[in-house]
């Protein structure tokens, strides 16, 4: 059976960052699908038509529930 080494230098700073940048692309994918919704669904297209509103009034001006 073969082994593994593993290095005992655990590098917490690196480590940090790794969950920084992971957060932040997990974010950044999240407002694309979300921007992408918003698109297909004729909520910016409502939104653009609309003044400032409620999200009922925009939902019935796109036609969604």
């Amino acid at each position: 059976m073969a082994t593994m080494d593993t290095d005992t230098n655990f590098d917490s700073e690196k480590a940090e960052a790794f969950g920084d940048r992971f957060v932040s692309e997990l974010y950044n994918g999240a407002v694309c699908l979300m921007a992408s919704v918003g698109h297909r669904t004729g909520l910016f297209d409502a939104m653009s038509e609309l003044a400032p509103a409620t999200s009922q009034e925009i939902a019935t001006r796109a036609g969604l529930n």
